[in-house]
C-alpha cells in the first residue's frame, strides 16, 4: 500500500468530497441542495454546530407541498411507507427525511413509468407514417 501526503488543503478537499457523497445518499435534491451547501459552510466556519430536533420535523402540509401532493393523500402515503411521525401538542409532524427519501425514489420510479409508456406511444405513432 502506497501512502499518499496531502497538503492540508487537499485534505479538506477529500473531506468535502466524502460529505458530499455521504449527503448524497440521504438524497439531494434541487429544493434542499442550497440547504446542504449552508450546511457545509457551517460546518467548515464552525467547530460546533448545533441542530434542533425540530429541525428534522416538518408539518404534513410542508411535506404534501415538497412532494406536490394533497396533504390527505400525504397522510396515506405516510402511513403506507412508515414515515416517522410524532405528535407536538395536536399536530402531527412528519421526518422530514423520509420524505426526502421518498421523494427521490418517487421520482425515479415516475420517470422510469413515463420512459415505458413513451416507449410503448412511439413504435404505434411511427407505423401511423407508414401507411
Amino acid at each position: 500500500m502506497q501512502i499518499i501526503e496531502c497538503t492540508e488543503k487537499e485534505k479538506e478537499i477529500l473531506e468535502d468530497i466524502s460529505l458530499i457523497k455521504k449527503l448524497a445518499s440521504v438524497g439531494i435534491t434541487e429544493e434542499n441542495t442550497p440547504a446542504f451547501i449552508r450546511l457545509l459552510k457551517l460546518l467548515k466556519d464552525n467547530d460546533k454546530l448545533e441542530i434542533n430536533d425540530s429541525d428534522f420535523w416538518i408539518s404534513p402540509n410542508e411535506a404534501a407541498k415538497i412532494l406536490g401532493v394533497s396533504r390527505p393523500f400525504l397522510m396515506k402515503l405516510a402511513k403506507e411507507k412508515d414515515f416517522k411521525t410524532k405528535m407536538k401538542n395536536t399536530h402531527n409532524l412528519i421526518f422530514r427525511p423520509d420524505v426526502l427519501n421518498f421523494q427521490v425514489k418517487w421520482d425515479k420510479e415516475q420517470s422510469a413509468q413515463r420512459r415505458k409508456a413513451l416507449e410503448e406511444i412511439t413504435p404505434a405513432f411511427f407505423e401511423d407514417d407508414d401507411e
